[in-house]
């Protein structure tokens, strides 16, 4: 019986050595997996993200600065009025819409955006022209509707190229979502089939460990009816003669119990006069 339980006992914890290799190795080829997904989609994410919102932000500064309130607001202003505030408004405007638009065109490789960029920005230095002209002339002759058709500038195409400019803005702020869930969802069926392998294999090593240790217990509880049951004293010591275990016969020769055994060794059982020859031995 003891050759067949060794023989099972071998096959299982051969069963078991396998089952623990094929878990690691499936839990690292899933988790580089998982890892390589994340590290593609944490680089999509700031490489596009990172660019649309550049590209929002200056978006957003031109439309501030060029539309009411802005480039345009001040320059009719500034011809109905001709003060001091209106004038800084408009080169204050003029500087940031030109910082805009050079930090949004160099951001930009599409020819259809560049050349809606280029409409705008026509516009702005024609403005500014007409802004020049008016402030270092002398045109105080003319009435306010005759200055305002000398320096009238036609900005529709500038406007028309900003609502398609922020048109073509949302669709590739959305693009990156819809690319981030698609990612995301190859993570989770990643982490869904780590769950299905492992969950398996598992189970099964926790059985065969399980069997394995009750398997160990009844052959150890077996041991040791044998042992008792063997009407001759028997103990079982350590190299350094620490007495590990010993059967009913033994103890009832010596007069110890089982616990008194542990706490003495060998060369306590001996008597003196043949102490010394034993511990040399």
């Amino acid at each position: 019986m003891n050759k067949d339980f060794i023989k099972n006992q071998r096959f299982l914890v051969s069963a078991l050595i396998i089952l623990i290799v094929s878990i690691n190795i499936a839990v690292i080829f899933i988790n580089l997996n998982i890892f390589n997904s994340i590290e593609k989609l944490n680089n999509h994410w700031f490489e596009n993200t990172s660019i649309n919102l550049q590209r929002a932000t200056h978006l957003t500064e031109i439309e501030r600065s060029f539309g009411y309130g802005g480039l345009i607001h001040n320059f009719k202003n500034y011809i109905i009025r001709r003060t001091d505030i209106y004038e800084k408004n408009v080169e204050s405007n003029y500087l940031a819409l030109s910082l805009a638009v050079e930090n949004l065109r160099n951001i930009t490789t599409d020819e259809e955006a560049l050349k809606q960029i280029k409409h705008i920005s026509t516009t702005i230095e024609e403005y500014w022209d007409k802004f020049n002209y008016v402030k270092n002339s002398n045109i105080s002759q003319y009435l306010v509707y005759e200055i305002d058709e000398k320096v009238r500038v036609d900005d529709s195409n500038a406007i028309a190229s900003l609502i398609k400019l922020r048109e073509n803005l949302l669709p590739s702020v959305i693009k990156p979502f819809h690319h981030s869930k698609e990612k995301t969802q190859h993570i989770y069926e990643l982490l869904l089939w780590a769950l299905v392998i492992s969950l398996p294999i598992l189970i099964g090593s926790t059985l065969v460990t399980i069997y394995t240790l009750l398997k160990n217990n009844a052959i150890i509880s077996e041991s040791r009816t044998v042992i008792n049951a063997c009407p001759d004293g028997i103990i079982y010591a350590n190299s350094q003669g620490k007495i590990l275990r010993s059967n009913i016969a033994a103890q009832n020769l010596f007069g110890y119990s089982e616990k008194e055994f542990l706490q003495i060794t060998i060369e306590d059982l001996i008597p003196k006069a043949s102490k010394s020859r034993h511990q040399a031995y």
